[in-house]
């Protein structure tokens, strides 16, 4: 299968959280982090002083699922491109998003079809992308390797998406009104194992096909498959918060990829 795995790395403002984080960090993490705090983290950010590769096999989870595929880092980022032409000789290209694509008001789909139509310019012609944003830092090689399969499975026409099980019923997801009163809320006294189960994207991984990117302006079919993801290495990371619990969880299997509990 012929295709590009394109990283996206994340909105300026993240960024910027995410150096003042890093600023206020022991000086240890900073200089660990110094030159892959803007979103870069995905190739070789340090968590509680550990690569974030570190779990993958102190390489991209890309390689390590073997995909033969052109893998693209997409940024507007010198810092970011720069490690990621560190990568090169393994088949990783480092490409500089244009500066109207590097604002808020771009999205995905914008960046990804620039990335695309920078592949056909340059001789390619990509069937299939692979999606990988860098704030799902749990991801693992097989977490992609299965993504993949599922879109196989579906004839390699429909969008793929990773999801994981909720944490509890969207039945118990209402809102406030006035007075305080909660409203929408099923209040019947159903255990939560009585409902059906319930999935939400992560973010994690997105396969589709390049054609219909190019052609609709979407990432998403009209029918979407969905590839199972355990909620553990669905950590999507938008706050330093989630950092915290990020580098918990890596340091709780010493830096090995954290596994799928056993009753997921």
């Amino acid at each position: 299968m012929n295709f590009p795995a394109i990283y996206d790395h994340c909105c300026p403002q993240f960024q910027k959280a995410l150096r003042r984080w890093v600023w206020k960090s022991s000086p240890e993490l900073r200089e660990d982090m110094t030159s892959t705090t803007t979103g870069g983290k995905v190739m070789k950010a340090a968590v509680a002083e550990r690569p974030l590769l570190k779990p993958m096999g102190k390489t991209l989870a890309t390689l390590e699922a073997k995909l033969n595929a052109r893998i693209m880092v997409t940024s507007d980022d010198e810092e970011i491109l720069a490690i990621a032409w560190q990568y090169k000789n393994e088949g990783v290209i480092a490409y500089k998003r244009p500066a109207e694509l590097a604002t808020d008001a771009a999205s995905t789909a914008d960046v990804l079809i620039d990335a695309v139509k920078a592949e056909q310019a340059s001789g390619y012609d990509p069937k299939t992308l692979v999606l990988l944003q860098p704030t799902s830092p749990l991801r693992t090689a097989d977490d992609i390797r299965a993504a993949l399969e599922v879109f196989r499975e579906g004839g390699c026409e429909d969008t793929v998406v990773t999801v994981c099980e909720v944490d509890h019923p969207t039945a118990w997801v209402g809102t406030i009104g006035e007075g305080s009163k909660l409203e929408g809320i099923d209040l019947s006294g159903k255990r939560s194992q009585d409902y059906r189960k319930e999935y939400r994207l992560n973010g994690a991984v997105y396969v589709a096909r390049t054609d219909h990117l190019l052609n609709s302006g979407s990432l998403f079919t009209e029918g979407v498959r969905a590839s199972v993801m355990p909620r553990v290495r669905s950590l999507d990371i938008d706050e330093s918060v989630d950092f915290r619990v990020c580098e918990g969880l890596i340091g709780s299997f010493d830096g090995h990829p954290v596994p799928e509990p056993e009753n997921q």
